[in-house]
């Protein structure tokens, strides 16, 4: 596995670890963290095609999340 991509599956589990810090629903009653849960694997999968850096480059915005 070439390293971008382990950078790029290390990303998207440093999101979903942040998404379990949202314990709080929507006003619809929806539970912030699957929200987001799905957001981000939208996401990932539209950019499955793209070039990894631009996935890759937010991984200081996931860890300061993370890190809170």
């Amino acid at each position: 596995m070439g390293a971008n991509r382990r950078e790029a599956i290390q990303l998207y589990r440093d999101i979903l670890r942040g998404c379990k810090r949202f314990h709080w629903a929507d006003e619809d009653g929806a539970q912030w963290s699957q929200r987001l849960k799905e957001s981000a694997r939208k996401e990932f999968e539209e950019a499955r095609e793209e070039q990894v850096s631009l996935v890759v480059g937010d991984s200081d915005i996931a860890y300061n999340i993370t890190e809170g």
